[in-house]
């Protein structure tokens, strides 16, 4: 692994404005003529992730790594109609993921048991991501809502300090590349200003994998919601 140079760093940068330019404009285009009495919805919380990795790395046990965050939102439902809104999103998740080397994987007793790595790469994930959300606000405990965001997922993987003094030097590869992701949820109403949260999501990234450069992705969250303006 090596790390991206500046010059591909900023190309990097201009790929996710140029993916995110059109849903911001049509952000700001659904949300500057609401008015004041329009429905905010600011969510706080915790946030797992399965995140598919490269079909080459299922021998060595990370096909798909496990990995635990944090996650957050903001939601705009409109006055002119209050079960549409806009919403942006964040996250991330981390993880230390195990890497194995099966025994004879090179040759018949090379290595001649498993080989074990542990806390010697990190992996770290992002996504922010923005488009409209829908609910159902009829019934005054549950709330489903479903939303459809577009953007960007960020991904990063880098040794630990364990692994630089394994392999005597330090390694990193990162970059951000085109995402979106389906879902929705359930809030559970607490009283007029909170709720409590659970969501779910599917999440395609499109990183390259040496395979079919897309992976799926899932994603669960919950926290707690503040609900204002209502």
């Amino acid at each position: 692994m090596q790390k991206p140079s500046h010059a591909k760093q900023i190309n990097m940068q201009i790929k996710l404005a140029q993916l995110l330019l059109p849903v911001l404009t049509i952000l700001l285009v659904t949300c500057i003529p609401a008015s004041a009495q329009s429905d905010w919805k600011l969510f706080g919380g915790f946030s797992y992730g399965r995140a598919e990795m490269s079909p080459q790395l299922e021998p060595f046990g990370v096909g798909h790594i496990n990995a635990i965050g944090w996650g957050a939102s903001v939601t705009q439902y409109m006055s002119w109609a209050r079960w549409f809104g806009a919403t942006a999103e964040a996250s991330g998740v981390y993880k230390n993921p195990t890497i194995t080397i099966p025994a004879n994987y090179f040759g018949e007793g090379d290595p001649a048991t498993n080989l074990v790595y542990e806390n010697y790469v990190r992996g770290t994930a992002y996504t922010a991501m923005f488009g409209p959300s829908f609910a159902y606000r009829r019934n005054p405990i549950i709330e489903p809502f479903a939303h459809i965001l577009f953007g960007g997922v960020y991904g990063e993987v880098k040794l630990t300090s364990k692994g630089e003094s394994l392999v005597g030097t330090s390694a990193n590869a990162s970059g951000w590349e085109f995402g979106y992701a389906i879902g929705g949820g359930l809030d559970f109403k607490m009283n007029k200003l909170v709720a409590l949260r659970m969501q779910a999501d599917w999440i395609r990234s499109t990183f390259p994998d040496i395979d079919k450069d897309r992976q799926n992705n899932f994603r669960v969250m919950s926290g707690i919601v503040f609900r204002l303006s209502e």
